[in-house]
């Protein structure tokens, strides 16, 4: 299956595969480009018991549950490619529970929680940015997390991340592969968190850290 050139506007959820009795489901999703995922910041009223509260932005625009594979094409990595699929002003970009996924060149932008989630049990998710440094367009910019995970296995590297709160999170990877290089994160809180992880395979290196610490000016810091 693909999902390819759509528009999501105002969508509580832009794309949404539901949990099907919790059991894992082989529907591959093998090319998921070009597509923008938007708030306006106006949402219709919630209906009676409705959660959570939509709150003026849309809870994701890709909320998956227990796939065998999801992937989020963009034909390589630069600036500004035409296939990207764009996150804008959203409660969360992806949410991801029990999948694998693949995320390539996506860009998330005025993200009020989290750019990516995803919480599973052993499951991966390889992530790739349009490249590190301030040459390179942000994949993440003004986010409040970039990535948060609980319990993946993780490849994550190519990332200009700017103006996040925090940039990268890992929960519980206990055993688990993570390796997370080559990114340029601009923080105003943490860079790279890691919590209950030990004993850990990978690596974590050729990492850029910037602590912005100026609440005006993000250029200030150390």
């Amino acid at each position: 299956a693909s999902i390819r050139n759509s528009t999501f506007i105002d969508n509580y959820v832009g794309i949404y595969v539901g949990p099907n009795d919790y059991t894992p489901q082989e529907i591959i999703f093998s090319q998921t480009q070009g597509n923008t995922f938007e708030g306006s910041g106006s949402m219709k009223m919630p209906f009676s018991g409705q959660s959570p509260v939509p709150e003026g932005l849309p809870y994701a625009g890709v909320f998956i549950n227990y796939l065998s594979n999801f992937t989020f094409n963009a034909p390589g990595i630069g600036s500004s490619l035409p296939n990207d699929n764009k996150f804008i002003n959203l409660n969360n970009g992806i949410v991801a529970n029990q999948s694998n996924l693949s995320v390539i060149g996506s860009t998330f932008t005025d993200i009020a929680n989290m750019g990516i989630f995803v919480n599973g049990n052993g499951h991966t998710m390889v992530q790739r940015g349009l490249g590190d440094g301030e040459s390179y367009d942000p994949t993440f910019e003004n986010c409040n997390t970039g990535i948060l995970s609980w319990r993946y296995n993780l490849d994550i590297s190519r990332n200009n991340m700017k103006d996040v709160n925090t940039g990268i999170s890992m929960v519980l990877s206990r055993n688990r592969q993570i390796d997370i290089y080559d990114n340029d994160i601009r923080n105003s809180q943490i860079g790279i968190r890691t919590y209950y992880n030990t004993p850990l395979d990978g690596s974590i290196r050729d990492n850029y850290l910037y602590f912005l610490n100026h609440p005006t000016d993000p250029d200030k810091g150390y």
